[in-house]
């Protein structure tokens, strides 16, 4: 890898952080703690965490269908979108496709408009569509959480890029957010080619949120805890269900952005099912606990926490493609194995 950076969270602090590489292959300038890393899918847990504290202050509900909060912003509607509830585009079965159809992608890409009406436009044309597959049947799309963050900024009458910030991200003391390209270092392409670009503005909800990994770690921290705090009206029945289950298990395709929603080699044992942003897995070290990877092709991260253990790992890598996945893959095997041995907890089978 260009630059690897590996940290284990707990529910108030950081354990322990390491940093290796450079920023940009070929250069001497060395990757550093303040550098921004890009999270790609793993934006989706912001996303729903963001939709729980919506439904705290009763701006929307798990409940509300396309058609009650988007109807009216897009008169076009399929019927067969109408009562998707924004609950099913959270856990990807709401009937979103896997992946837009290519001209449907190059009008994203192309939209020049602010990014609300970018986004407006770019589901429009989805949801004149029928739902690509029935209701409940689990399908991964980076669209359907496009759909939620639509249907979060509707309700509250606000961009998500400003509701996302201010209602979850600054309350929990991170600084470095922000969306799009990174601004320090540069991500890779899996040929290791430097190259820093980002997809489309329009799917911010599903994955162009950067930051530092000490401010990723803040958030992770959250999830951790499973209470409230300052700003944060999420109690642990919130958490909950967040964290809970879907009863069928989730299809893996890989993305329009390439990313594939679980890591790599570490995901090959068998996963529970899909909650509201994360996957849900059985791990000897830590339980139940919660994974998900994000990778926008040029940069790859992934997180695995343990609630009930109060410890996560995170790693993120700048080169995405099968090396950035292997990479923080091993950084978080490593770094699990530290922990176990430092707390003699149960090692994996």
């Amino acid at each position: 890898m260009p630059a690897l950076a590996a940290v284990v969270v707990t529910t108030d602090a950081i354990d322990a952080i390491g940093f290796s590489g450079v920023r940009t292959r070929g250069d001497a300038d060395a990757i550093r703690p303040s550098d921004r890393f890009h999270l790609g899918s793993c934006t989706k847990a912001m996303t729903a965490t963001l939709a729980a504290i919506l439904v705290a202050d009763g701006s929307i509900r798990f409940e509300s269908t396309v058609g009650e909060v988007i109807g009216d912003a897009v008169p076009s509607i399929d019927p067969s979108w109408k009562d998707v509830t924004l609950e099913e585009l959270l856990r990807h079965c709401g009937g979103a496709p896997a992946n837009p159809a290519p001209q449907r992608w190059a009008m994203a890409w192309a939209c020049k408009q602010a990014v609300r009406e970018c986004r407006r436009e770019f589901m429009a044309s989805m949801l004149s569509q029928p739902i690509a597959q029935p209701r409940g049947t689990t399908v991964y799309s980076n669209e359907g959480y496009t759909l939620a963050g639509m249907m979060l900024e509707q309700a509250a009458g606000r961009d998500y890029e400003e509701l996302v910030m201010e209602r979850l991200l600054r309350p929990l003391g991170i600084t470095s957010a922000g969306f799009g390209p990174t601004p320090e270092a540069s991500g890779h392409g899996a040929d290791g080619t430097p190259k820093n670009g980002d997809n489309p503005s329009a799917i911010t909800p599903a994955g162009r949120v950067h930051m530092t990994l000490e401010d990723w770690s803040k958030f992770i921290s959250l999830h951790l805890r499973r209470e409230k705090c300052d700003g944060i009206p999420l109690d642990r029945a919130a958490f909950d269900r967040l964290h809970s289950l879907l009863a069928t298990a989730p299809a893996a395709p890989r993305s329009a952005d390439g990313a594939s929603p679980a890591p790599a080699s570490a995901a090959s044992a068998p996963r529970e099912g899909m909650a509201m942003g994360w996957i849900v897995a059985q791990r000897g070290w830590g339980g139940r606990v919660l994974t998900h990877a994000g990778s926008n092709t040029l940069w790859y991260c992934v997180a695995w926490v343990a609630p009930d253990k109060g410890f996560a790992v995170i790693a993120a890598a700048n080169q995405g493609g099968d090396a950035g996945a292997k990479a923080c893959d091993e950084a978080c095997t490593m770094a699990i194995a530290n922990l176990v041995a430092r707390r003699s907890l149960p090692r994996s089978p």
